[in-house]
């Protein structure tokens, strides 16, 4: 599969968040013929960042640390892929609202580097059932290998750049599905 030429690509960053691991993907849409290319997934992990910012640690503690860290990631994504549009699985409050006020932390760093970027860069969230459900899984599955195979059972998805949709994790793999759901609810119906 060949790079999406420019001029008619629309190319998404989508990050699927969390404190422990956050997924982030490029997908690159054509807009002429429907065809996505995922052209990066990656999973940035906690215990990673906080290794890498060990002093940081010692000043801020462990979740501060990890959620500016993710933020920085963003920022570097951002630079290197320049895209038209960022969104993230938003949070989601259930029966554990630490976890929740965990989540917007990790959010509002993503937002806030994306500002930081762009000022007009749009940064969109979608709920977690819509973006399960947009690939053909229930809305309330926490089964992870269903949007996986939902994932690669998608017509017209394609990868670059050495992403292997067999490889990659749960987190980048629902982050994939969070892209997919802002192509085929707004990308799709726009009259290019």
């Amino acid at each position: 599969m060949h790079p999406v030429p420019y001029d008619v690509c629309y190319r998404v960053l989508a990050i699927d968040p969390s404190t422990s691991a956050t997924g982030f993907s490029v997908l690159d849409h054509n807009v002429l013929t429907n065809e996505t290319t995922v052209v990066y997934a990656s999973t940035v992990y906690r215990k990673d960042l906080l290794k890498q910012k060990s002093w940081l640690v010692s000043v801020h503690g462990d979740r501060s640390t990890a959620v500016s860290g993710y933020g920085e990631v963003l920022a570097q994504l951002l630079n290197q892929w320049s895209p038209v549009l960022v969104i993230a699985e938003a949070p989601y409050l259930s029966r554990l609202p630490a976890a929740f006020k965990a989540l917007v932390e990790v959010q509002t760093a993503l937002r806030l580097a994306t500002m930081y970027y762009d000022p007009t860069l749009p940064f969109e969230t979608v709920d977690p059932a819509r973006a399960k459900q947009n690939v053909g899984v229930s809305g309330k599955s926490g089964d992870k290998e269903a949007v996986a195979i939902a994932v690669r059972k998608r017509p017209l998805l394609y990868t670059a750049n050495g992403v292997d949709l067999m490889q990659i994790d749960e987190h980048s793999m629902d982050s994939i599905a969070v892209g997919l759901y802002h192509i085929d609810t707004y990308v799709k119906k726009c009259s290019w």
